[in-house]
């Protein structure tokens, strides 16, 4: 029994690191691809951005990774706060200046970098994503108000979520 269950982790830390190999090799083209574009503006954000996660998203479905629910969701949330007239939509725009604001003078004490490239990767950045969420999002609560910092959270929380479970398929405990 011992000796099947030696034999039982070898294949699942074969499938996690095979499945994590295809993620890797293709998500490097999503980023090649889409991943270059540094955005100014909302709109410039939906029209950079989206093809990007898209990538990321069939990637992780192509792969079979662990973490396609957490994409799926991520990207969806993101096609719907870019859908002209929704009312995610209607929230970010009237709430955009003051949260990219806010955020960008958090000074949050964290080491983790916005490259989502390679945040999990690395282990003490992924230490560090629940803290940083935490942190803008009571930054924001403070500046904008309590309704912009659910909708920054309804935004910023299925990024982290996808990126904790990345963590969590290289073995980072967060």
């Amino acid at each position: 029994m011992k000796c099947l269950s030696v034999v039982l982790l070898g294949v699942i830390a074969g499938i996690v690191s095979c499945d994590m190999t295809c993620f890797n090799s293709e998500s490097k083209r999503c980023e090649e691809e889409y991943g270059k574009y540094l955005t100014q503006s909302f709109d410039d954000y939906c029209r950079d951005q989206l093809p990007f996660m898209k990538c990321i998203k069939n990637t992780a479905s192509k792969c079979e990774t662990r973490f396609v629910k957490e994409a799926e969701e991520w990207y969806a949330v993101n096609v719907a706060a870019c859908e002209e007239g929704s009312n995610l939509n209607k929230n970010i725009r009237e709430y955009v200046d003051c949260v990219n604001n806010a955020t960008s003078a958090a000074n949050c004490p964290s080491n983790v970098r916005f490259e989502l490239k390679d945040v999990s990767r690395d282990e003490s950045e992924c230490k560090g994503l629940r803290k940083m969420e935490e942190c803008l999002y009571r930054k924001v609560k403070a500046t904008c108000g309590k309704h912009a910092a659910l909708v920054f959270a309804q935004m910023y929380h299925p990024m982290v979520r996808y990126q904790l479970k990345i963590c969590d398929e290289y073995g980072h405990k967060n």
